[in-house]
């Protein structure tokens, strides 16, 4: 018996404390009559007549066998075999010369030797498991250079012998 009487007494307080909806006009003002015109989409509806008739007529082939004007105005900018052909031509020359040239590069093989600046490279930084007071012997490593250096500094010297430019 409690429930009912609750939800009446909330009723109560919304419909007291509530104020009456009101609307703006009274329904005594009438606006003027407006003299409409047809409007645009009939027109273009109206113009869609002759628009198609024509598109149509175009699109006929003449009384003389005639080709129709569209296919005339396409046929303008459709290539013709002979383009097409040397087209294709072009494509496959470049497609070849860019195979050539992707083998010669692949082809070639990296360089095995890292350059240095200088030998003592190798003893700068940090020895990675290296225990105290024990080093690497490196003495190959050094001749190697050494010998690759006499090498180079000869090739210079025949090249300016010889009045050649040196890079």
């Amino acid at each position: 018996m409690q429930f009912p009487a609750r939800s009446t007494m909330r009723a109560a307080r919304q419909l007291r404390a509530g104020t009456q909806r009101r609307y703006a006009s009274d329904g005594h003002h009438h606006a003027e009559a407006v003299n409409e015109s047809i409007g645009s989409g009939f027109w273009i509806a109206v113009a869609t007549i002759p628009i198609c008739y024509g598109v149509y007529t175009l699109s006929r082939p003449g009384a003389d066998g005639k080709t129709p004007y569209f296919t005339e105005l396409i046929n303008q900018y459709t290539l013709k075999p002979e383009d097409w052909e040397r087209r294709n031509s072009l494509h496959t020359k470049m497609i070849e010369q860019a195979a050539f040239d992707r083998n010669l590069f692949q082809s070639e093989k990296p360089s095995q030797v890292i350059p240095l600046k200088f030998q003592e490279v190798f003893n700068v930084g940090p020895a990675i498991n290296v225990p105290a007071g024990h080093y690497s012997n490196i003495d190959q490593v050094v001749e190697h250079y050494q010998e690759k250096n006499r090498l180079q500094v000869e090739k210079t010297r025949t090249r300016l012998a010889k009045g050649e430019q040196v890079n």
